[in-house]
């Protein structure tokens, strides 16, 4: 209610077109939302909170304990919107033809025939480019039993936005980062060589990480005039200190859940572990799916930052975690260094390690961060604990210290056989093997910290397959 520090209890629904705020006692839609205009949201186990980016002037939120049930019926709507638009995309450029359109019938009357000679263009080549890229991103979720489309979670509120901003910056929408989406690959598509798709990738993630570094070092030199926490939640504003702290830590969640997994991807993506994956490094495809995964973390990065400020600021924060979050930048320039170095040099082992170290240094930061920010909240955000991670840690340990032993044996087999053939397949199985556990060591600690993500909980089974 406008003025005042007031929850007000509201229905709210979600339908397979769309979201609706309805009275509670009347039953009348107040609000509808169509869910092409949602730009992102996100669960917490108090409040649910949700963002149409440019449809709206602030973000919307509703207490309730239900935010993650309600998370993934959007998520599974929106699903279905979207394979529905890729399919009609798909049929508009094979040529379908719709039964519906209208067909124009024209009568050519007879005439004097006339030779045309038509004009041969020049030779050129084909490029493919997957430019798709699902734009939700799942947050957090546990799997709930099916709701009806109008139910009743709770009281709502409308936060005003009045948070602390970097100084000579122009107040902006604050929620500009993706949460749960996916950057578009426009921003890193453009005509040309897929490596020049690459690389410029890494020349916009420097750019950034940089410019957020740069920030990061005025924010730790200057002393920052902030106002004082009255200031920020008075009688005209209905969002309390407690109810921002709460956003805070659901978007701290999610983008430093977008990064790991993100990271985790690289380190897959760039495995040896194929035979045929030095020529992997100079598709198309291949090039795409990397630079999509380092789009998304720069982004992800670059916001983490942001709210970080803002959450340093609302607990008054006397340790160094805003160094803790400069490390954090400073290791993914390195990997991007590396990455960069590992497409002009294919054949250089000691690159594709120098990854697995980079990549296992940022999961011990994200330990570290998640470790630090649960000692700063009663509830765990990030449904892990500290031994849980640690057991996690320790068995894709047993697993290499195992397999290598596995592949002792069998090296030690392979110089029994005579045939030449035989002992290459075994020592080249073995090789893969042991990459492929070293290559497992590396994705657990990158996502140990946020393994209740679903992305990734993903890319952690995906490496272990490898093995």
């Amino acid at each position: 209610m406008s003025g005042k520090n007031k929850l007000v209890p509201r229905l709210l629904g979600v339908t397979k077109e769309s979201i609706v705020r309805v009275d509670e006692r009347t039953k009348d839609f107040l609000e509808v939302w169509p869910l092409t205009h949602v730009k992102r949201w996100t669960a917490s186990p108090n409040t649910f909170t949700l963002d149409f980016g440019d449809y709206a002037t602030a973000y919307y939120s509703v207490q309730t304990h239900e935010g993650q049930q309600i998370s993934q019926l959007i998520a599974g709507y929106i699903d279905i919107i979207l394979k529905k638009k890729k399919d009609q995309d798909i049929a508009r450029r094979e040529g379908v033809a719709d039964e519906e359109a209208t067909l124009i019938e024209d009568i050519i009357s007879p005439g004097k025939a006339t030779i045309i000679q038509p004009n041969c263009p020049s030779f050129g080549y084909v490029h493919q480019q997957n430019v798709f890229s699902p734009p939700v991103m799942r947050g957090t979720y546990s799997d709930g039993s099916a709701h009806s489309q109008y139910q009743h979670y709770g009281p709502e509120y409308y936060p005003s936005q009045s948070y602390p901003m970097y100084p000579d910056q122009e107040q902006e929408e604050y929620f500009g980062s993706q949460i749960h989406e996916q950057p578009p690959l426009s921003t890193i598509l453009h005509s040309g060589a897929s490596g020049t798709v690459l690389y410029s990738s890494i020349e916009n993630a420097r750019n950034t990480v940089n410019s957020a570094q740069s920030q990061l070092a005025h924010e730790l030199q200057m002393e920052y005039a902030q106002p004082p926490l009255s200031s920020l939640i008075d009688t005209q504003q209905e969002y309390s200190i407690e109810d921002r702290l709460d956003v805070s830590h659901q978007l701290l969640t999610s983008e430093l859940s977008a990064i790991n997994a993100s990271t985790a991807q690289i380190v897959i993506l760039t495995s040896d572990i194929n035979t045929n994956q030095q020529t992997n490094r100079r598709n198309s495809d291949y090039n795409h799916s990397l630079g999509a995964a380092i789009s998304t973390i720069t982004n992800n990065l670059n916001e983490f930052c942001k709210e970080m400020d803002v959450y340093t600021n609302l607990i008054n924060d006397q340790t160094n975690l805003m160094e803790q979050i400069n490390r954090l930048c400073s290791i993914f320039n390195d990997l991007l260094t590396h990455i960069e170095a590992l497409s002009d040099n294919n054949f250089d082992p000691s690159i594709r390690q120098n990854i697995l170290l980079t990549a296992s240094r940022l999961g011990e930061i994200s330990q570290d961060l998640v470790r630090r920010l649960a000692n700063e909240i009663t509830t765990n955000y990030f449904d892990s604990s500290i031994e849980y991670q640690e057991k996690l840690l320790a068995l894709a340990k047993l697993v290499a210290n195992t397999t290598a032993a596995y592949v002792l044996k069998a090296k030690d087999i392979a110089t029994n056989v005579q045939e030449q053939n035989t002992v290459n397949n075994i020592i080249s199985t073995a090789t893969q093997c042991a990459l492929a556990t070293s290559q497992l060591v590396a994705c657990t600690k990158v996502v140990a910290a946020t393994i209740s993500s679903p992305l990734c909980q993903e890319q952690l089974i995906e490496s272990a397959r490898s093995v």
